[in-house]
């Protein structure tokens, strides 16, 4: 995952894939502004265009919950971080093998 470089559309297609994981089953959406606050760096460590470092501040951002999102009734609401271990670990497992996805 480190060797691959992703073009700033792959990177946009993975962020949605990966949000896509997290509002699946709930009547929740979100837009492309959220697709940009999930892609924004949290620490040095994780900037850059590899698909690693950007896996990492995607997933960071969307577990923490550091993105807004849209309800049913479509008012916009801070995402809540995820603090339930059940959810945290399929989550996270989901998001790992989407991005698998695009090292191949």
């Amino acid at each position: 995952m480190k060797l691959v470089k992703l073009e700033e559309v792959t990177m946009l297609n993975l962020a949605k894939s990966l949000l896509d994981i997290r509002v699946e089953g709930t009547d929740n959406t979100y837009d492309s502004s959220a697709i940009e606050e999930v892609l924004e760096t949290q620490r040095k460590k994780d900037e850059g265009v590899g698909l690693w470092e950007v896996f990492n501040r995607v997933q960071e951002n969307i577990i923490e919950g550091n993105f807004h999102y849209k309800t049913k009734s479509g008012k916009v609401r801070q995402a809540r971080i995820i603090k339930n271990f059940k959810q945290d670990i399929d989550l996270n497992r989901n998001m790992f093998a989407k991005a698998m996805e695009y090292a191949a």
